[in-house]
Parts: C-alpha cells; sequence; structure tokens
C-alpha cells in the first residue's frame, strides 16, 4: 500500500473531478460565475423550473443557451422549447454554480 505522500490522485481533485458536469456529456462546458445574464433571460424559466431540472437560462442569441447539470435530459430540454418558444442548446454547468445564479437573478 502506498504511503500517505505517494498517493496517485489526491482526495480533493478526486471529489473536483466527481462533481464537475457533463463527464459523460459531448456538451461544453459553462462557468456561469464568470457570466453575465440579462435579466430577462434569466426570468424566461421560473425559480420552480430551474430548481426542479436543475438548469439556468444563459443567453438567446439564436438558440436559447441552457446551462444544465444533466445536458442530456431530454424531457428538460423539451419542457423548456414548449415553455419559451425557443429551440435549446444545452451546456453543462456544476449544481453549484446553477444554484449560485438562480439564487442571484430568480428571487421570490
Amino acid at each position: 500500500m502506498p504511503a500517505e505522500d505517494q498517493r496517485l490522485i489526491d482526495e480533493p481533485l478526486v471529489g473536483q473531478l466527481t462533481s464537475e458536469p457533463s463527464l459523460n456529456s459531448r456538451a461544453p462546458v459553462v462557468r456561469l460565475r464568470h457570466r453575465l445574464v440579462h435579466p430577462g433571460i434569466a426570468r424566461l424559466i421560473s425559480k420552480k423550473d430551474c430548481e426542479r431540472y436543475k438548469i439556468f437560462p444563459v443567453s438567446a442569441l439564436g438558440p436559447l443557451e441552457l446551462a444544465m447539470v444533466n445536458p442530456d435530459d431530454k424531457e428538460a430540454i423539451k419542457h423548456v422549447s414548449a415553455i419559451t418558444g425557443y429551440s435549446v442548446c444545452p451546456v453543462a454547468a456544476t449544481e453549484e454554480d446553477i444554484q449560485a445564479a438562480i439564487n442571484y437573478y430568480l428571487t421570490d
């Protein structure tokens, strides 16, 4: 068994890797903490739906760019398309970034 200082991957790194979005998806990753979102875009989807599906709208310069914890969630994509009228372009984001955006932009 390797000594404590000879581990191949340290525990914080493993935690970071497993909390990253889209490890099995081909969707691009977006860092919401580094993006400004127009308030009108942020309000396209209700807080309830954003929390339910773990999603947040980012931009609508063409299709609606939708940050998602699970960018392969076809039910969420179909629902958002139906309620907004936009075609949806999913991008991956961490759950923490999405929740922070919801808390900042979508107050009750």
